[in-house]
């Protein structure tokens, strides 16, 4: 059995099979790192992706921050605007009772110069009929 086995050596090393399967040795090897190497590169490659997305997202996320920030200001514009418009008729409303007032008090003193002026002819008339 040794002998066979000293002929097959012999004739793999006259044949060159030896360097061959030395060569297909290294070959086997350097594709498994190589695989080795994909695999640990799809794995960043995914990572990458991965963070990509979550980027993305956050970009949107931020323009969303932004659109509301935007109809925010838009909205407390509004608001400023009507609470303009409510002191406004607010105004125009203490405006009008005050012209209502005001309305009122000449009328009254009108009338108090009416009753005043009844009252002084009355009096000259009483006084014409007392002469």
């Amino acid at each position: 059995m040794q002998f066979k086995r000293n002929i097959a050596e012999v004739f793999e090393n006259l044949s060159g099979s030896v360097t061959f399967k030395q060569q297909y040795e290294l070959l086997v090897a350097k594709k498994l790192e190589s695989e080795d190497q994909v695999r640990i590169l799809s794995e960043k490659l995914k990572e990458k992706r991965h963070e990509k997305i979550k980027l993305r997202g956050l970009s949107d996320y931020q323009k969303q921050i932004e659109i509301c920030i935007s109809e925010q200001k838009d909205t407390e514009m509004v608001l400023q605007i009507l609470s303009i418009l409510v002191k406004d008729t607010e105004i125009a409303h203490a405006h009008s009772k005050t012209e209502d007032v005001a309305n009122s008090s000449d009328t009254t003193l009108e009338k108090r110069k009416i009753s005043l002026n009844e009252i002084k002819k009355m009096e000259g008339e009483l006084r014409k009929l007392e002469n």
